[in-house]
C-alpha cells in the first residue's frame, strides 16, 4: 500500500513540473515583444533593411506570338504538269525568284499559233488598204469629171458608197490587227506564267520560304499553291493589353522579348500599333511591336515574353518585398524605432514595385523596417536585431505580400 501511494506521489510531481513549465513557456510566448507585460518580456529577434528612395520601373511582362510582316502563298497562275521545283524549306529566294516550271509546250504552240493570227491579219490589212487607195483613185477621177459636168451622177454615187465601203474594211482590219496583237500578248504572258516566280510588291527584299506543297510532277491548276514565303526581318510580336495599362502605351515606346529557343537573350523590340478596340471577351487590346532580326534567330509562331516599361518614377521610399505584410486588412511594414530596440506599425500604400523592392507611402516612413519576423510582431513590440540586415532582393518571408 505504501508503495502504491509513493508511486502516485511521484507521478503527481512530475505533472506537475511539466504543466509549470508548459505555463511558462507559454506565458513567454504571449508576452514575447510586447512592453508592459509581467516579468521580463522576451524581444523578437529580426532581420532588417533600410528603408531608402530608388528609381522604379513599372514594367510588366506580356506574353503572345512572333508573327511575320510578309507571307503569302506563291501559286500556279496556269494549269499544267509540275516539270520541277526549285526551291525547299528554308531556301531564302529575291523578287523575281524562279520557284518552280511548269510544262510549257501548249502555252509555246498558242504563242507561235496568236503570231501567225497576227500575221494573217496584218496581211488582211494590207489588202484592205491596197483597195481602199484603188477605191479612192477611182473617185477622186470621178469626182473631177463630176465638177466638169462629164460624169453621171449615179456613177458617182456608186464609186463614193465603194469609198466609204473601202474606208470601213481597212477600219475593221485595224482591229482584227489589234485583236490578234492582244491575243498574242496574253499568250506570251500565258507563255511566261509557266515558269512560277516569287513576285511580290513593297516590303522586305528578301523572304523565306515557310511551306513546300507541291513537287515535281504534280498537275497543277490555276490558283493551286506552290509555296509560302515569309519574311524574316523585321518580325511583329503580337500582345494583349488590359485596359489599365492601355493609356500608358504609345507608339515608338521601346520594350525587350526574350523567346525559349534563345534563353537569356534579349531582342530589343518597339510599339507600332495599337488597336482602337478591345475584346469583349478578354476585355485586352491587340498591341503589335516591331522586331529585327537581322540574323534570323527568331522565327514566326514562336512564343514571346514582352516587357515593356509603362512609366519610371522616383520612389522616395522603397523597401524590400519581405518588409510588407498584411495587418487587418491592411499593407503594413515594422519600423525599427531610432533606439533600436522597439518597432512601430506603419500603413502604407504600395506603388511601383519592381525587383524585389517596393514604392511605398506612408507616414514616418525613414530609418529601417523590419524584414523577417514581422509574424511574432505587432505595434510597439520589442525587437533584437540580428546581425547582419537581409538584402533588398530577398524573397518575402510566409506571410509577406508577394
Amino acid at each position: 500500500m505504501r508503495t502504491h501511494a509513493g508511486t502516485l506521489l511521484v507521478l503527481l510531481l512530475l505533472a506537475g513540473g511539466t504543466g509549470l513549465v508548459t505555463w511558462r513557456a507559454l506565458n513567454s510566448a504571449g508576452l514575447a515583444g510586447r512592453g508592459g507585460g509581467p516579468g521580463d518580456p522576451v524581444p523578437v529577434a529580426v532581420e532588417i533593411a533600410d528603408i531608402r528612395p530608388a528609381t522604379l520601373r513599372d514594367v510588366r511582362e506580356l506574353t503572345g506570338t512572333l508573327e511575320a510582316n510578309t507571307r503569302f502563298v506563291v501559286a500556279a497562275k496556269v494549269s499544267g504538269l509540275l516539270r520541277r521545283v526549285a526551291v525547299d524549306l528554308g531556301d531564302v529566294v529575291d523578287r523575281g525568284h524562279v520557284i518552280a516550271q511548269i510544262d510549257d509546250a501548249e502555252y509555246v504552240q498558242a504563242v507561235a499559233q496568236a503570231e501567225a493570227e497576227l500575221a494573217v491579219r496584218a496581211a488582211e490589212r494590207a489588202r484592205a488598204q491596197t483597195e481602199l487607195r484603188r477605191i479612192q483613185t477611182d473617185f477622186d477621177r470621178i469626182e473631177d469629171l463630176q465638177r466638169r459636168g462629164v460624169s453621171a451622177p449615179v456613177e458617182y454615187d456608186e464609186v463614193r458608197a465603194n469609198l466609204e465601203s473601202a474606208e470601213a474594211a481597212v477600219a475593221l482590219a485595224d482591229a482584227r490587227v489589234r485583236q490578234a496583237d492582244a491575243a498574242l500578248e496574253l499568250s506570251r504572258i500565258r507563255l511566261g506564267y509557266a515558269t512560277v516566280r516569287a513576285e511580290w510588291e513593297g516590303g522586305e527584299s528578301r523572304c523565306v520560304v515557310s511551306e513546300r506543297f507541291q513537287d515535281a510532277g504534280n498537275t497543277v491548276a490555276v490558283g493551286d499553291p506552290v509555296v509560302a514565303v515569309v519574311a524574316l526581318d523585321p518580325l511583329t510580336a503580337v500582345v494583349f493589353i488590359t485596359e489599365r495599362d492601355y493609356g500608358r502605351l504609345s507608339i515608338g515606346q521601346p520594350a525587350t522579348l526574350r523567346v525559349d529557343a534563345a534563353p537569356g537573350r534579349d531582342f530589343e523590340a518597339a510599339v507600332v500599333r495599337l488597336s482602337p478596340s478591345f475584346r469583349e471577351a478578354s476585355r485586352q487590346a491587340r498591341v503589335e511591336l516591331r522586331v529585327p532580326n537581322p540574323h534570323g534567330l527568331l522565327k514566326p509562331g514562336m512564343f514571346a515574353r514582352v516587357r515593356v516599361t509603362l512609366r519610371e518614377v522616383d520612389a522616395p521610399a522603397a523597401v524590400p518585398l519581405a518588409a510588407l505584410t498584411r495587418r487587418d486588412g491592411r499593407d503594413v511594414v515594422f519600423v525599427v524605432a531610432q533606439d533600436g530596440q522597439r518597432v512601430r506599425l506603419v500603413p502604407v500604400e504600395i506603388g511601383v514595385i519592381e525587383g524585389g523592392l517596393a514604392q511605398v507611402a506612408g507616414e514616418g516612413l525613414e530609418g529601417r523596417v523590419v524584414v523577417l519576423g514581422q509574424q511574432l510582431l505587432s505595434d510597439n513590440s520589442r525587437v533584437s536585431v540580428r546581425s547582419g540586415f537581409a538584402s533588398p532582393a530577398a524573397p518575402p518571408a510566409e506571410g509577406a505580400r508577394p
